[in-house]
C-alpha cells in the first residue's frame, strides 16, 4: 500500500515580506517580494504538462507567472486577512491557463481527436473484457504511437485546465475552482445542480477501483498540488512514467463514466 502524508508548511517568509512591501512600499520592497514568491510560479508552470510544441515554452509561462505574481501584489488587499500567497496562486494560475488557452495547442480539432481515442477505448474494453492495449487503440484510430501519446499529453492539459477553471456563478477574486468545489462538500455550487447524482457517484466509483499508486498519482497532483517530478520522487519512477500514469488514469476514469 502507497502512503503519503504531507508535511505541514512553516509560516512563509513571504507573507513577512509581503507586510514588509505593504508598509514601505517601493521598488525594492516589491522586488523581494517577487523574488520570495519565485518559487511559487515555477511550481505552478511545472505542474502543467506541456507537449513539445514551438508555440509555446515553459519559459513563456514562467514570465507570464510573473506579470500575474505582480498583478496580485498591485491588487491585494492586505487588511482583508488573508494570505498572499492563496491569492497571489490564484492570480499566477489564472495567468497561466488563459495564455495556454490563447496559445492554440488545445485546439478543437485535438479535443475532437481525444473524444473519438475515448469512444475506440470504451468500446474495445467491453469487446475485449480488459483494457486495451496503446497499439489497439491506435490501430483501431488509425495513429501512430506518437500521435496517441502526444493527445495524451494535450488531454492531461485539458483535463487540468477543466478542474481549474472558476466554477460558474463565481467570478469574484475568493471564486472557487472546480477541483477546490470538489474537495469542500459542503459548498454547494451551480454545478452541484446540474450534475447528477448518478454521475458524481460513477466517478467516485471508478476511483476507488484503480489500483493504489494510480489513486496516488491522482492525489498527489490535484489534491496536494505536486509537480510530476515531485510524485516520481514519492512513487519512485521516472517524471515521463507519471505523465503517463496521470494520462493512463484520467482516460480510464473518463471511459469508465460514458460506458456507465
Amino acid at each position: 500500500m502507497l502512503e503519503y502524508s504531507p508535511a505541514k508548511p512553516a509560516e512563509a517568509d513571504g507573507e513577512l515580506v509581503v507586510r514588509e512591501y505593504f508598509k514601505s512600499p517601493s521598488e525594492a520592497t516589491k522586488s523581494k517580494v517577487v523574488t520570495a514568491f519565485i518559487p511559487l510560479v515555477y511550481k505552478i508552470v511545472n505542474r502543467m504538462n506541456l507537449p513539445s510544441s514551438n508555440i509555446l515554452s515553459r519559459d513563456d509561462l514562467v514570465q507570464i507567472g510573473l506579470m500575474g505574481l505582480i498583478e496580485a501584489l498591485n491588487r491585494f488587499d492586505i487588511s482583508a486577512g488573508i494570505k498572499f500567497q492563496s491569492f497571489a496562486y490564484t492570480r499566477v494560475n489564472g495567468a497561466v491557463i488563459d495564455e495556454i488557452r490563447k496559445s492554440g495547442i488545445i485546439s478543437r480539432g485535438k479535443l475532437s481527436k481525444l473524444m473519438n481515442i475515448e469512444k475506440i477505448t470504451s468500446k474495445l474494453s467491453q469487446d475485449l473484457g480488459r483494457d486495451p492495449i496503446t497499439i489497439e487503440i491506435c490501430e483501431k484510430a488509425e495513429i501512430t504511437e506518437d500521435e496517441y501519446h502526444q493527445l495524451m499529453g494535450i488531454a492531461q492539459l485539458s483535463y487540468t485546465l477543466s478542474l481549474d477553471e472558476k466554477v460558474e456563478g463565481h467570478e469574484d477574486d475568493e471564486s472557487l475552482t472546480r477541483i477546490e468545489a470538489v474537495k469542500d462538500q459542503s459548498v454547494e455550487t451551480p454545478e452541484d445542480l446540474t450534475m447528477n447524482d448518478s454521475l458524481k457517484k460513477d466517478v467516485m466509483k471508478s476511483i476507488k477501483t484503480l489500483p493504489d499508486r494510480e489513486r496516488l498519482a491522482l492525489v498527489l497532483y490535484y489534491y496536494e498540488e505536486l509537480t510530476l517530478q515531485e510524485i516520481a520522487n514519492v512513487i519512485n519512477v521516472s517524471e515521463s512514467r507519471v505523465s503517463q500514469i496521470l494520462n493512463k488514469t484520467l482516460m480510464k476514469i473518463r471511459v469508465a463514466v460514458i460506458e456507465e
